[in-house]
């Protein structure tokens, strides 16, 4: 099967940028090792100097060259060199991740072309923008949230076959695009063999928070939570880990580290590569996500297959991942009262430590990419008998 797959693809493949580009990667690189052909169209970037073709892990990826990170420009190259490629490569199904402001060309072109393709949601943006805009109430953020709306309902409304990774983002957008009988197959996002490799030997009293450093991921709630837990637990640690991709939020969490005078117990860890990934995995002893909006969560998958407990926010389709009191706990974003005291239950219980570890190492299971990748093939099945 020659299976081609449009979405942001990682500049090295041992550091993902964010849950996007790991999940295009794992998929990819897994259907190659099914012996089947893959080839990716990376979105286009500001960051690299030209166009240009290479052969990732057996999976052939196509860079793009954009001017600049602009809607604008990249709706331009999208139109005039990605899309007229995609075309020519006349593949048995295509696999879309794009999800953002230039789906509907892409869309467009392959339902013109009568090529059979389905499409990954990555997260609801809406529902971001409407967060940021209660955050910060002005007009540009009211646009930036009416414009989501529209262009994702117009973007359901016109497509045949989604997959999401939670039932969450299922009823979402089923009830959102007013479409009860839209083809919406749940298939999780999976995580590295190399994550179910590691021992759960935790050294110290580290808590792991990995994700994108940026607002919705909230790693200003964790700086207050570590900064009540210290005064009665004085070696708490905490390590921030993540895709670095707002600046600005990133200096925002040195100065408020600073003032805080957390330095001794905090540590922030900017792109980081795979190797000292699971390092960080693997000394930590609970896994910590203070999101306010959130899907599947990648990162808490990763965490589960090594074996950390998990304390959470009960947001999105987390509730619907983890079993309170079970593998994890969880509480209302912005309560950093609750969160406070489930840490310290935790650690202050090993055994309960060691219970939920044992527990996730088994439920992670099922965000083995071998196991993930067979439901995509059946459902590319599917796809091309549709008319």
């Amino acid at each position: 099967m020659k299976i081609l797959m449009v979405g942001k693809f990682p500049l090295d493949a041992k550091l993902f940028k964010d849950g996007t580009e790991g999940s295009v990667y794992g998929e990819a690189k897994t259907l190659v090792e099914k012996g089947h052909k893959v080839i990716v169209l990376d979105m286009p970037r500001s960051i690299i100097d030209k166009d240009y073709h290479e052969t990732v892990d057996g999976i052939e990826v196509y860079r793009f060259f954009c001017a600049e990170d602009s809607l604008k420009q990249q709706k331009k190259v999208i139109r005039k060199r990605l899309i007229p490629l995609m075309l020519s490569c006349d593949p048995s199904i295509c696999h879309l991740h794009v999800t953002q402001h230039h789906s509907l060309q892409v869309v467009s072109a392959l339902r013109r072309h009568k090529i059979k393709y389905l499409v990954e949601i990555h997260g609801l943006p809406r529902k971001e923008a409407k967060q940021a805009f209660r955050k910060q109430k002005t007009l540009p953020k009211l646009f930036a949230w009416w414009y989501e709306c529209f262009r994702e309902f117009v973007f359901v409304r016109n497509t045949h076959l989604v997959v999401t990774d939670t039932d969450y983002e299922k009823q979402a957008l089923r009830k959102f695009a007013f479409r009860h009988k839209l083809d919406i197959h749940v298939i999780h996002q999976g995580i590295h063999d190399d994550f179910y490799q590691q021992d759960y030997h935790p050294q110290d009293n580290t808590l792991l928070a990995v994700g994108t450093i940026a607002p919705r991921k909230d790693q200003l709630m964790m700086l207050d939570v570590v900064d009540k837990l210290r005064k009665d637990i004085p070696d708490i640690k905490l390590s921030i880990v993540g895709g670095l991709v707002d600046l600005d939020y990133y200096k925002k969490l040195q100065t408020r580290i600073v003032r805080k005078d957390l330095a001794r117990h905090v540590s922030l860890h900017p792109d980081v590569h795979a190797i000292e990934l699971l390092k960080q995995y693997s000394r930590s002893r609970l896994f910590m996500l203070c999101a306010s909006e959130e899907s599947q969560c990648v990162a808490m998958a990763e965490a589960m297959a090594v074996g950390l407990p998990v304390v959470s926010t009960k947001v999105g389709g987390i509730k619907h991942l983890l079993s309170e009191g079970d593998n994890g706990f969880l509480c209302a974003h912005g309560d950093v009262k609750a969160m406070v005291k489930h840490i310290k239950n935790l650690l202050h219980h090993p055994d309960l430590c060691q219970q939920m570890s044992e527990r996730n190492k088994k439920d992670a299971e099922k965000y083995r990419w071998s196991s993930i990748v067979e439901k995509y093939i059946k459902l590319y099945a599917k796809a091309m008998k549709d008319k």
